[in-house]
């Protein structure tokens, strides 16, 4: 069923540091993304019906392992 679900991949720039031309902005590093909420992780947002396809080949990760 993997291989009848198109994927798309979505690259975007950052939006706190633009293409690169705020990056000596220490501070503005430290600001939440605004879709993901997250400052330091790096993030991997999949669907729900992408998710069930693949259930039994993605592995899931936390920081209790």
């Amino acid at each position: 069923m993997l291989d009848k679900l198109p994927i798309e991949l979505n690259i975007r720039r950052d939006p706190t540091i633009y293409d690169g031309q705020f990056s000596n902005n220490g501070w503005l590093q430290e600001l939440p993304k605004p879709m993901t909420k997250l400052v330091w992780d790096n993030a991997i947002l999949i669907g729900p019906r992408w998710r069930s396809a693949c259930k039994s080949k993605l592995k899931t990760w936390s920081n209790s392992n």
